[in-house]
């Protein structure tokens, strides 16, 4: 990851790039699922969206623990720190993927 010197650099900008999108992701689609059950709305894939960011963010901060706690001294970054930016990457989209797309919305039959 770096030498001893900028190393607390690293970690923050690896927490900082795999921690976030993943809790964004979690917080969108928690903010979604609770408006979708009070407009009785069924959630659908908005459960496995906030399953999936959840699941995410636990990873990624145990595998950022990992690699603070084993200090690795290559250079450049280890397979774990490209691990936690591929799922960080993958929980961006799915951030924005709950962001965009469109409500669903109560049809009313007409009689």
């Amino acid at each position: 990851m770096g030498s001893g010197a900028g190393l607390f650099p690293d970690l923050f900008i690896l927490a900082v790039l795999g921690c976030v999108p993943p809790l964004l992701g979690l917080l969108a689609s928690r903010r979604r699922l609770v408006r979708a059950r009070q407009s009785s709305v069924a959630p659908g894939w908005l459960q496995g969206a906030l399953i999936v960011s959840a699941g995410a963010l636990l990873l990624n901060l145990t595998l950022v623990t990992i690699s603070a706690l084993t200090l690795s001294e290559g250079l450049g970054w280890s397979r774990l720190e490209a691990a936690v930016l591929l799922i960080g990457w993958i929980a961006f989209w799915l951030w924005i993927v709950v962001i965009l797309l469109p409500r669903e919305h109560r049809r009313r039959e007409i009689y």
